[in-house]
C-alpha cells in the first residue's frame, strides 16, 4: 500500500508534520539529540546511534515508500517524532516524546495522530511493539485500545483496529 502522505510534510489538528528526509539540518540534529537523551534511549531498542548512522537512516527513507518518519511540532514547539510503516492494510507505528518537554500527555496526543494518519491512508490495524519494563508507555498504549498480540521475555507486539 502507498499513501501520499508518506512522503509529505502537513498539518493536522493543530500539528505540523515534517517528514524526516525534508527536515533541515538544524531541526534534524536536534531529533538525533533527542532520540538518544537517556530518557528515550533506555526505554527504545536500540539505546544509542550514532550521528552518521541516524544520518544514513535519513536518506534511506527518501527511497522507501511504505516507512514514514515525521518530527511532530506545534507552533515552535518540538513535540516528538512519529513512524509509520505499511504493510497492507496494517502498518507498525512508533513514536518517542521530546524528552526535554516537561508537560504530560504528549505520548497520547503523538498516538492519535498516528491513528490518525493511518485512518487517512487506509490502514485497518496498528501494530506495535513496546519493551516490557517500558511500563509507561504501555500504560498508555493499553488504555488507547491496544491489545497483546505476542508476548516474549522482552517485548510485547500489540495491536488495535483503525476505526474509519
Amino acid at each position: 500500500m502507498v499513501c501520499a502522505l508518506l512522503k509529505k510534510n502537513f498539518a493536522l489538528k493543530g500539528f505540523t508534520l515534517i517528514n524526516f528526509p525534508q527536515a533541515p539540518p538544524h531541526l534534524y540534529l536536534f531529533v538525533h539529540r533527542m532520540r538518544n537523551h537517556p530518557s528515550v534511549a533506555t526505554v527504545s531498542f536500540r539505546s544509542y546511534i550514532p550521528l552518521k548512522e541516524h544520518l544514513l537512516f535519513k536518506e534511506r527513507l527518501r527511497n522507501n515508500d511504505t516507512t514514514a518518519y515525521w518530527v511532530v511540532k506545534k507552533e515552535n514547539t518540538i513535540w516528538g517524532v512519529i513512524s509509520l510503516q505499511l504493510s497492507g492494510k496494517k502498518a507498525k507505528a512508533g513514536l518517542y516524546k521530546n524528552p526535554f518537554l516537561p508537560q504530560r500527555g504528549v505520548g497520547k496526543k503523538l498516538l492519535k495522530l498516528i491513528g490518525d494518519i493511518a485512518r487517512i491512508c487506509g490502514v485497518q490495524e496498528l501494530e506495535l511493539e513496546v519493551k516490557r519494563d517500558n511500563r509507561k508507555a504501555l500504560n498508555l498504549y493499553r488504555r488507547e485500545g491496544f491489545k497483546v498480540r505476542e508476548d516474549t521475555p522482552r517485548v510485547l507486539k500489540l495491536f488495535k483496529r483503525v476505526k474509519g
